[in-house]
């Protein structure tokens, strides 16, 4: 099978990783045993930093800087995942998450120069820290589906486009990238067969 091997040896770097995860302030002596005991696991979740603003991507460096510090510590890696969620028209059929960014308004300029490659210079920087990104959650499959609503079928070129353009810039040797595509639940109905393709 072409590929196979790589795949392989992509996937064997996994096994001797963890997941990055922030320390968060909590209060376990203070807890009942029970919810000390809860919050103990919680804490050995990985966390993931969501970039969702231009002015977000700031947040990138510590954060990156954080898990070097712990992988180091560790004597193995430590993968941080971060979440790209700044798309322009971002949720076109919802409010309750639209972006900062109008498509009508520069704003797939504004999402290449200002957020992707932003991002992907931060990576760059960190050759040997492995990096999880997951690009643009529920946007591609949103759009998919929602075609019938005005600002959808307005931003269907955007959408598409702008993950093509963050793809081709975030696939660096050290990013492991995942696109969400919803799953059959969301686009596997007969009523959303047209969308899937």
């Amino acid at each position: 099978m072409p590929g196979w091997p790589r795949f392989q040896r992509r996937s064997r770097q996994w096994l001797q990783a963890s997941w990055y995860g922030e320390k968060v302030a909590t209060s376990k002596k203070a807890a009942p045993a029970e919810l000390a005991k809860k919050m103990a696991q919680l804490e050995r979740m990985p966390t993931a930093l969501w970039l969702t603003t231009i002015d977000s991507v700031s947040r990138l460096p510590p954060w990156l800087d954080a898990a070097a510090a712990q992988q180091k510590k560790a004597k193995k890696p430590v993968v941080p995942i971060v979440v790209l969620y700044d798309l322009p028209n971002r949720d076109c059929s919802a409010k309750s998450s639209a972006g900062e960014l109008d498509a009508a308004d520069a704003g797939e300029t504004r999402y290449r120069s200002e957020f992707i490659d932003a991002i992907a210079k931060l990576f760059a920087a960190h050759p040997a820290q492995r990096i999880v990104a997951l690009l643009e959650p529920d946007s591609l499959p949103n759009v998919a589906t929602n075609l019938n609503i005005e600002k959808c079928r307005r931003s269907a070129d955007v959408y598409e486009s702008s993950s093509a353009y963050a793809i081709s810039k975030l696939s660096l040797p050290n990013v492991y990238l995942y696109l969400d595509a919803a799953h059959a639940g969301w686009l596997g109905w007969d009523g959303n067969a047209t969308s899937r393709s």
